[in-house]
């Protein structure tokens, strides 16, 4: 039964019926598997568990690129990127420097 509904549920999303989003074909699958029984509440929460950290800190990562974005970091990132290669030469030069002097 759970090798059916995967099946149809990526059949789905591949296939776009309706040309609805793939996130309705994905919940719909959940929601088909949780009901039909072939996964427990359980396994849902032993799931959950396991990726909120990872959920949360997605989560973070998008909020603070969107904070980046609207101080214009970002743009003033890009600024400097395009004299990069100055840095970089500066860099391998201290780098250079620091190691004979120590040696």
């Amino acid at each position: 039964m759970g090798y059916g509904i995967f099946a149809l549920t990526m059949l789905c999303v591949y296939m776009r019926p309706f040309k609805l989003p793939i996130w309705v074909f994905s919940t719909l699958g959940a929601l088909c598997v949780f009901v039909f029984g072939v996964v427990s509440l359980a396994d849902i929460m032993l799931v959950w568990e396991i990726t909120k950290p990872s959920t949360f800190a997605l989560i973070g990562l998008i909020l603070l690129s969107l904070a980046f974005e609207k101080l214009g970091l970002l743009r003033t990132l890009l600024r400097v990127s395009r004299h990069a290669h100055i840095l970089y030469a500066l860099g391998n030069f201290l780098f250079y420097l620091l190691f004979w002097v120590v040696l």
